[in-house]
């Protein structure tokens, strides 16, 4: 487990116990994310953002977003200024300014794109909790890749996904794919 000011964060940790260890900032060192990408936007992000351009969801995915297939779904996330390479500054970086939508910027970007120490364990939270669908078997097999070369917090092993040992190994070994 990873301890945080003596905080365990887990899969299972509330969402306003993340916030309250992981406030969002504005300094440079976490705008250093904003220049190289953008964080992964939840419906509740969309709303908020919504409200704050006061433009519908539809104008603001039109202008402002791009898709993401990630984890076998499709989210959204803020489109990326690339310039021909694979990566590029968030559409809502300012560089000197900082982020333009500080106060909707998405949860991902409050808590896992950030200098803290711990930002990756509050990635993997966010990941558990918002992204990995632990009922489709495609999300179990490319999280269970991840967890090849990443480490994760309690509640995201595949056992604590997927409990029954005959059903984990169907979906590993591609028996159960729906």
């Amino acid at each position: 487990m990873v301890q945080v000011k003596d905080v365990w964060i887990k899969k299972s940790t509330e969402q306003k116990k993340i916030l309250e260890i992981a406030p969002a900032c504005a300094c440079d060192a976490c705008s250093g994310a904003c220049e190289f990408s953008s964080g992964i936007m939840t419906d509740k992000d969309l709303d908020k953002l919504s409200k704050f351009l006061h433009l519908t969801k539809r104008d603001v995915k039109d202008k402002y977003l791009e898709s993401l297939n990630i984890y076998n779904k499709t989210f959204f996330r803020p489109k990326l200024e690339r310039d021909g390479k694979p990566f590029g500054k968030c559409v809502f970086f300012e560089k000197g300014t900082g982020c333009k939508i500080h106060t909707a910027k998405p949860l991902h970007c409050r808590i896992a794109m950030s200098c803290k120490a711990y930002g990756e364990q509050l990635n993997t939270w966010f990941y558990l909790n918002h992204i990995v669908d632990a009922t489709d078997p495609e999300a179990i097999r490319q999280w269970s890749v991840y967890l090849e070369t990443h480490p994760t917090i309690p509640g995201g092993t595949m056992e604590d996904l997927v409990p029954d040992a005959k059903k984990r190994d169907e979906i590993l070994s591609y028996k159960l794919l729906k």
